[in-house]
């Protein structure tokens, strides 16, 4: 990996952070106070150690009403949460984190960034958990076996024979089925309305006046609903690679075909292409697409058994997709493409790059919690012949994602979907918000609308720069959210920064300390690991720290 460069912020100066978005107007009525019944304020949090490789991080299970509505009706559930202490005598609060999904887990979230930036932690205490229905909290939605996660995100979506598009839809409505009664009683109650005030709670329960913020993609969504229900309790909020949260789910994600579309074609394709004597895949980055689109078209009429997995069209471009968020990925990417054009001749390496990339895409898990909270959260067609039709205008335009966007369980969804509340930033604190420009999950486009209807926040852009998540790796923005965090003080407008420049794949490699011999399987875990996004990577941390919590209170 390059090193970072660091660069300038572009801006004409910084501003101390106003008390709320909205000085000089009108304030709204007063927010009202989320009201929780004494015994859940006096519960006891059994904390417990959670991770081998940070001792001083703590997890506990904490009991929170099913439904905040009717705190005293219907069981209790567990919310996972952990906690990092400051190591300062300065504390100035907590800071929490999600790294979006939505859904992921976060309990492992304090661990990365309290090594990237132990400033921060001199400051805060750094606060994860894992969202009600997912990862360590209890009880967990449910949707798809493996199997069956597999099957449907293996519907290749430019197949738009009637045929086709009738087993997409049977598919997406068993799934809707599936998780009404997989998941049960709990699932009316797994939404972002319920999620912001199991937050409230928890700063309620931890003795925290307020509260402080980093969110990651959907993890926007999430720290933009709660900044508007409590912004009395709101202190520092930085929403990284945003979401439309103004719009409900059912809109802001129609932008993601274009960024993936986008990312592909202008940033990861010119890139291969410019390396052509090292992956033979073409010198420019439409060669590349020919190219690309002739394996696929191969993989429509017969599947390839390589590398110990199989790989249709549908799975192609998957893992594609799923490699676009991170530019760490493009070597491994690049290797498995120009690795597949010659099958007969693979080397381990090789085979360990198919894998990484086209050997998995996300997880049914994962995806649980994604239909359970999009679906749920805000209202969608129920005419799902309204997603047959988008699919088709997005697949023309973006054929990567587009025509994928017919496969989805919200119209059919067995329950009554939410109602999208109004988030306009008004009488809220000033919040920071970062995008780069050819983002793929969360684009520029929607961010930026995001920002326009969020009054009072300030909006970095990553210039030449298309990675997901961009707080922890790029020392421009990673200088103006600490001093906003730690000092509070915003740029006076909207700024920029430059982005990381691509990998050069011909560089000669950093030394690395000496490992021991690995598997096929181990070596193509750890590249599967570079290319991950960061709520994969979140995700596969919060996992791991939430086994040994339950190892932990397994012990007790």
């Amino acid at each position: 990996m390059l090193a970072r460069r660091s660069a300038p912020l572009l801006a004409a100066g910084l501003l101390a952070v106003p008390a709320t978005a909205d000085a000089g107007q009108r304030p709204p009525a007063p927010p009202a106070e989320l009201q929780i019944p004494a015994r859940y304020l006096q519960q006891q949090i059994g904390w417990v150690a959670c991770s081998s490789a940070v001792p001083d991080l703590r997890c506990a299970r904490v009991a929170v009403p099913r439904d905040w509505a009717r705190p005293d009706s219907g069981e209790d559930i567990q919310i996972a949460i952990s906690k990092l202490p400051t190591t300062g005598g300065d504390k100035r609060g907590m800071v929490t984190f999600n790294p979006g999904g939505p859904g992921a887990s976060g309990l492992g979230m304090p661990i990365g960034t309290g090594l990237v930036h132990p400033q921060l932690r001199e400051h805060y205490d750094l606060v994860g958990f894992d969202p009600r229905g997912m990862g360590s909290s209890r009880p967990n939605v449910a949707c798809q076996t493996e199997d069956e996660y597999r099957a449907f995100f293996g519907l290749d979506g430019r197949d738009r024979s009637p045929q086709n598009i009738a087993r997409t839809l049977q598919l997406s409505d068993k799934t809707a089925a599936d998780c009404r009664t997989r998941t049960g009683a709990l699932q009316p109650y797994v939404t972002t309305w319920q999620t912001v005030r199991d937050m409230e709670f928890v700063r309620r329960l931890l003795d925290e006046p307020r509260m402080s913020y980093i969110g990651y993609s959907a993890g926007t969504w999430l720290g933009a609903h709660y900044v508007q229900t409590f912004p009395q309790h709101a202190d520092r909020f930085v929403l990284d690679s945003n979401v439309d949260f103004t719009e409900p789910w059912s809109e802001n994600g129609n932008l993601q075909p274009l960024g993936f579309e986008r990312r592909f074609q202008e940033d990861f394709l010119p890139w291969m292409a410019r390396y052509d004597r090292l992956y033979h895949y073409g010198t420019s980055a439409r060669e590349a697409r020919t190219r690309y689109e002739a394996r696929r078209r191969a993989l429509q009429a017969q599947p390839l058994q390589i590398a110990g997995i199989t790989i249709g069209p549908a799975d192609y471009d998957n893992g594609v997709v799923g490699v676009m968020y991170s530019k760490d990925g493009f070597p491994v990417l690049a290797q498995a493409l120009a690795a597949i054009e010659r099958p007969d001749a693979l080397t381990p390496d090789d085979e360990a790059a198919i894998q990484a990339v086209f050997g998995a895409f996300f997880d049914a898990t994962t995806y649980a919690g994604y239909f359970t909270i999009t679906c749920g959260d805000t209202p969608w067609s129920r005419d799902p012949s309204d997603l047959v039709r988008l699919s088709e205008r997005l697949g023309r335009r973006y054929p990567l994602l587009g025509y994928t966007w017919a496969a989805n369980p919200c119209p059919f969804w067995r329950q009554p979907y939410g109602t999208m509340q109004r988030i306009d930033g008004r009488g809220v604190p000033a919040t920071l918000m970062v995008n780069s420009t050819h983002d793929p999950a969360t684009p520029y486009e929607g961010a930026r609308a995001a920002h326009r209807g969020f009054r009072g926040s300030r909006f970095v852009t990553i210039r030449d720069e298309g990675d997901h998540g961009i707080y922890g790796g790029n020392p421009c923005f990673d200088q103006i959210a600490l001093r906003f965090l730690i000092e509070g003080v915003l740029p006076r407008r909207d700024s920029s920064c430059p982005g990381v420049p691509l990998p050069d794949p011909t560089a000669a490699p950093a030394p690395q300390a000496k490992r021991a011999p690995e598997s096929l399987a181990q070596q193509a875990e750890r590249l599967h690991e570079q290319a991950e996004s960061p709520t994969e990577r979140e995700d596969r941390l919060g996992r791991e720290v939430g086994r040994q919590l339950d190892a932990a209170l397994a012990s007790r």
